[in-house]
């Protein structure tokens, strides 16, 4: 199983350096191809709708596809996009190579959830080994803003930085394209026989498909709220971090290879802070965990856009610490409904949970990038301030339906209630 769960990080890791580029390439765009802002914003709308779409409509199947089957198919597709986009230097193969890589992690995002819960033993092991995986997908968030930032700078390898029209930040994506493709045959070449029996083992007994699997999910009282609150959380966090580099040129006016390489202050948070949730959260309870985030959150988000204002200096280092608070949050809330579901559910709700991230994801970049382009990037972020407080009240409402549905699993599996005790 260790085989399998180093695989998990590598193919996150290497997600995170492709899907959380869009923030460098929509700087980029805008200056090299003449986009406009509300133009180039639709980057993140073709990166997460085919999310939202294919995990939904495929992710409850892949359980008889095969989750090796899925990744193969995904990194292999995702290596092709990579290469294209090193030979058609357009802002139309940036939409497609978006395009193919949101419907690439779709498959990627539900084969590595279901996997998760199948080589786990117990709701910490779990909670543990996802933020560990999100950490590592931060991880290549982070790797990825410095390896844009080190072909934009001046005097690197590729790099034009007299040019307006350089493209020497196109040769990450012969880096990406390598990566991809070696994953995939080292994905090809990895046993997964034990998580293959798993599998079919939890299909057998009781498990659905498709539309019947949907539909049993959404039967969880607990789902919806979750639901919800995913996509709050991913509206926040990516308003913030497609815009970050943005916002480091036109607001703070710094110069762009740096606004990218300090953007990775954001993901650096962002990693190290689901890293030590893996550690925190099998001492502290999940909903504690997301109470102190939201709060340290919403007060570095205030601190920082009023310090934008009058010491631009220091907001370059402050805005991007809202990270690292709020890392913990999805992993957190993912880990407590992931566990407290039956298995054999858990590739519908991954399709779910992938779909309502992925329009939160686009809806919180292309408001971001409207109210940017219409007012200004410090009222752009202020608006990711409302979503937060309503995480909190959402949070408090999710604990206490698992609690009420661990209650009612207790007395369906024959655990008698007190109050009946005197009747025996």
């Amino acid at each position: 199983m260790f085989a399998v769960k180093r695989i998990l990080l590598l193919i996150y890791f290497a997600f995170g350096l492709l899907l959380n580029s869009v923030g460098v390439v929509i700087l980029q765009v805008i200056r090299v191809y003449g986009v406009s802002k509300e133009a180039a914003s639709s980057l993140e709308g073709l990166k997460d709708m085919p999310i939202a779409w294919v995990s939904l409509l495929v992710g409850p199947y892949l359980v008889k596809i095969g989750y090796k089957t899925s990744m193969v198919v995904a990194l292999t597709c995702v290596s092709l996009a990579c290469w294209g986009m090193t030979e058609i230097k357009s802002f139309g193969m940036a939409q497609l190579m978006f395009l193919v890589a949101g419907c690439s992690f779709a498959l990627v995002k539900v084969a590595v959830y279901s996997t998760i819960g199948l080589v786990t033993v117990d709701a910490s092991a779990h909670a543990s080994l996802l933020s560990l995986v999100e950490g590592c997908f931060m991880l290549g968030v982070l790797a990825g803003y410095w390896l844009f930032g080190f072909f934009m700078s001046p005097g690197s390898v590729g790099s034009e930085p007299a040019d307006h029209q350089s493209e020497g930040w196109l040769r990450v994506y012969f880096i990406l394209c390598a990566l991809s493709g070696m994953l995939a045959v080292l994905v090809a070449l990895t046993p997964f026989d034990g998580v293959s029996k798993s599998a079919s083992a939890h299909e057998a007994n009781g498990g659905s498909s498709g539309a019947r699997g949907l539909v049993a999910v959404l039967k969880e009282k607990s789902v919806l709220c979750y639901l919800f609150t995913a996509f709050l959380y991913v509206m926040v966090e990516q308003g913030i971090g497609t815009w970050l580099p943005t916002f480091n040129s036109e607001v703070l006016l710094i110069r762009q290879d740096l606004s990218v390489q300090l953007t990775s202050l954001f993901a650096a948070g962002l990693a190290f802070g689901r890293l030590g949730a893996g550690y925190v959260l099998r001492r502290v309870e999940w909903h504690v965990c997301i109470y102190v985030c939201i709060c340290g959150a919403f007060f570095v988000l205030v601190v920082g856009l009023c310090l934008a204002s009058v010491a631009a200096d220091s907001a370059r280092f402050v805005v991007p610490c809202v990270g690292f608070f709020l890392a913990p949050v999805y992993p957190s809330l993912t880990s407590a409904v992931m566990s407290s579901i039956p298995k054999n559910q858990q590739p519908s709700l991954t399709g779910l949970v992938t779909m309502a991230s992925a329009v939160g994801g686009s809806s919180g970049s292309l408001m971001t990038g409207v109210v940017f382009a219409k007012l200004n990037g410090i009222v752009a972020f202020s608006m990711s301030l409302p979503p937060l407080l309503f995480i909190s009240i959402l949070v408090h409402a999710l604990r206490k339906t698992l609690e009420a549905n661990r209650e009612s699993r207790k007395l369906n599996i024959g655990i008698p209630p007190r109050f009946n005790e005197h009747n025996l």
